[in-house]
């Protein structure tokens, strides 16, 4: 039987055509493809192939009869490979005319899987130079149109993608911010969100200044900030996190606290710990969470437990830190080896020890690398991702092997041992 693709595209260009011009385009489209289903044995044929073995122009008029009726048929809405098959039909377009046309099904009158199918592919094409002209049109879609929950899904997906392929678009988002109402600013926060990329946090601190629920919304979006992307500046998320620790909104300083957590910023331990001791329950059980995340224990909300705790290791990091530290740089093996097994017990101090620690991840010792590279990931820093990733080219087998174990657990992925696959995850990030 032919494929479920193929079945759909011939009912769908066997229907009623807008124009005469356009119903001669449909036949000779719907002949081409029906002759390439008859020559294949077990009649199925996929659009990728329609694609090259009908050409530019008429995968062009093909994609023109299906934009005139978006939702097949039947009312369900293209399954991910259908929508890859005609996301392929889309790249034989010349250049610059798919964005156009996408924007003007999406204008059209139409019913909201229509739409959503329209400004899902868009994202698959569009970069910063379109895209406001995307914003222009979030604005012409009726509000209750864009609440409904597939649209709106569907328009976070796109912008997100259109800026994960071009981050310059951050920069015009930030431009538009004045003219967008709260349902779009929610929109570009779960975008910016799903990202984690740097180039956010300019958008992200200027809607903190928005009311309670932008503010939250803002912060939880803050606490999604990748550290290892370049572009993530040194503490500037954990800064702005910390500054509503102490705000009057309860809901404001659990999300703080909760999001610091996600960062495992271990600068603001001490005023976590405070917020263990706060009148309002929720506040006390996101502090604790963050704790455990940032420290690795599982200790109840005592608050005089963890003070005490937090004590020590302040006196442990100036009184015998230092020394642990010196002896990394010395020759011996043995006191290095020594001084890595301590200091990968004091989690939660990783921010002051990360500098020196991922300096000896140069050292020529591949013993002296691979112990460092398994501190490193029991104190969960995860600034040390892109060394690790480089380090998977090394020619030492057991620096190659600590390097993929360190990334697999401070990043919680599972790629293999290819370079190139970290780089494409990161580069995606």
């Amino acid at each position: 039987m032919a494929s479920s693709w193929a079945r759909t595209l011939a009912f769908l260009l066997a229907g009623s055509v807008p124009s005469a011009s356009l119903a001669r385009g449909y036949e000779t489209t719907e002949a081409k493809i029906l002759t390439l289903l008859q020559r294949e044995e077990d009649a199925s044929v996929d659009l990728e192939s329609a694609v090259v073995a009908l050409g530019p122009e008429a995968t062009k008029t093909l994609f023109e009869a299906l934009g005139g009726r978006l939702t097949i048929a039947d009312g369900r809405t293209l399954r991910p490979r259908e929508r890859e098959q005609l996301t392929a039909c889309l790249r034989a377009w010349p250049e610059g005319e798919v964005a156009t046309a996408l924007l003007g099904a999406a204008r059209a009158p139409s019913t909201p899987s229509r739409q959503l199918l329209a400004l899902r592919l868009f994202g698959d094409f569009a970069g910063s130079d379109s895209l406001e002209d995307f914003l222009a049109l979030l604005q012409e879609i009726p509000r209750t149109q864009l609440r409904h929950a597939s649209v709106r899904e569907g328009v976070r997906k796109s912008l997100a993608r259109i800026l994960r392929r071009d981050r310059g678009g951050y920069a015009v988002c930030g431009r538009w911010l004045a003219n967008l109402d709260r349902v779009e600013l929610e929109i570009l926060m779960e975008a910016c969100k799903e990202n984690g990329h740097g180039e956010s946090l300019p958008i992200l601190e200027a809607l903190l200044k928005g009311d309670t629920p932008l503010v939250t919304q803002a912060l939880d979006a803050l606490g999604h900030h990748a550290p290892w992307d370049p572009s993530f500046g040194e503490g500037r998320a954990a800064q702005a996190l910390s500054f509503f620790l102490g705000s009057a909104d309860a809901a404001v300083r659990r999300q703080a606290a909760v999001s610091l957590g996600r960062l495992r910023e271990a600068e603001y331990l001490p005023e976590l710990v405070q917020l263990l001791s706060d009148p309002e329950p929720r506040v006390r059980s996101g502090a604790l969470w963050s704790l455990r995340e940032v420290t690795g224990f599982p200790w109840e909300e005592d608050p005089e437990r963890w003070q005490n705790w937090l004590r020590q290791e302040e006196v442990w990091l100036e009184d015998e830190a230092p020394d642990l530290l010196s002896n990394l740089a010395r020759s011996d093996r043995a006191r290095s080896i020594e001084a890595l097994r301590i200091l990968s017990a004091h989690r939660g101090m990783q921010r002051y020890l990360s500098e020196d620690l991922c300096r000896l991840l140069e050292h020529d010792d591949p013993l002296i690398v691979a112990r460092t590279s398994d501190t490193l990931s029991r104190l969960d820093d995860r600034c040390a991702v892109p060394t690790w990733i480089g380090l998977l080219e090394d020619p030492r087998e057991q620096v190659r092997d600590a390097a993929l174990r360190s990334l697999r657990a401070v990043t919680r992925e599972t790629f293999g041992d290819r370079p190139e696959d970290w780089r494409n995850w990161l580069q995606r990030l």
